[in-house]
């Protein structure tokens, strides 16, 4: 055989390999499936808090632990800072999990979990192991920030297949500064309760707007009706009915947390206070 023929047909019989390979799934061709990517843990925010008296304040300097399957992670542990709040970290995404408490002083006999918006959680006695407290599903989604509203308008479609006459719809409507004119990234939730409108006619709305206790009272007041009023005028102005439509601004005076006159909160508290409510009847 030529030397020239018994080249071609290694070639031919190298190539007939390869392709054989690739059908078969052996290393050469075969395409990796890809590797499942673990989920990164999320941090867990929350507030320590002891209450008095009726009245609640920061628990300061606190050690905040870990607890999963039952046992202490020494390895994962945060400190209160003025406010309360902690910052801490599971080793992993699965798993049960709870939390582990000890405060700066032998003195604490409550303590209350939060969120850092300031909105309680649960509340905390001291045990045989000290403050521990299992974490149920609902409130890692809370401390994990995970919490999601529905959808307004998937809110009133069960609100109109429902008995009940009365819905409250709650939405944070971020206002510049003492200002109470709207702007264009306000309006993706108004236009939907404009749509809701305009789809239902049998429905009436009232709007009520609240601040935060920062400033002054009767200025915070003035300055929701403003707000509300805004609002409503806006609803008007794209064709709904004016007898349909109610406004009132409360001001500061049904504060959801414990931010009110001359209280030190955090940024997170104080918005938590600053909320339009969109209150739909039949």
């Amino acid at each position: 055989m030529r030397k020239f023929e018994f080249l071609t047909l290694f070639v031919f019989a190298l190539s007939l390999s390869l392709f054989s390979q690739t059908k078969t799934g052996t290393k050469t061709g075969t395409k990796r499936s890809p590797e499942k990517e673990k989920a990164t843990p999320k941090p867990f925010k929350g507030k320590l808090m002891i209450e008095f008296y009726g009245q609640t304040a920061p628990l300061v300097n606190a050690s905040v632990s870990m607890i999963k399957d039952g046992k202490i992670d020494s390895t994962s542990i945060a400190h209160t800072d003025k406010y309360g709040d902690f910052e801490i970290t599971p080793k992993s995404s699965s798993g049960n999990y709870g939390l582990s408490v000890t405060p700066a002083t032998k003195e604490v006999t409550n303590i209350v979990l939060a969120t850092q918006q300031g909105v309680e959680i649960a509340r905390m006695k001291r045990g045989p192991n000290g403050f521990e407290y299992k974490l149920i599903p609902a409130d890692i989604v809370k401390l994990t920030e995970m919490e999601v509203s529905d959808d307004i308008t998937l809110t009133i479609d069960k609100f109109k297949s429902g008995s009940k006459t009365s819905l409250q719809v709650i939405e944070n409507i971020n206002y510049r500064t003492d200002e109470f004119k709207l702007d264009k990234s306000m309006l993706t939730t108004i236009d939907k309760v404009v749509k809701i409108m305009k789809d239902n006619t049998n429905l009436k709305l009232e709007i009520i707007s609240h601040t935060d206790a920062k400033g002054d009272d009767k200025f915070n007041l003035l300055l929701s009706q403003k707000r509300a009023q805004a609002v409503v005028d806006y609803i008007i102005a794209q064709g709904i009915g004016q007898e349909r439509l109610k406004s009132s601004g409360k001001g500061e005076t049904v504060i959801r947390n414990r931010c009110e006159n001359k209280i030190d909160c955090t940024e997170k508290e104080h918005a938590y206070n600053r909320r339009t409510e969109f209150n739909f009847s039949k």
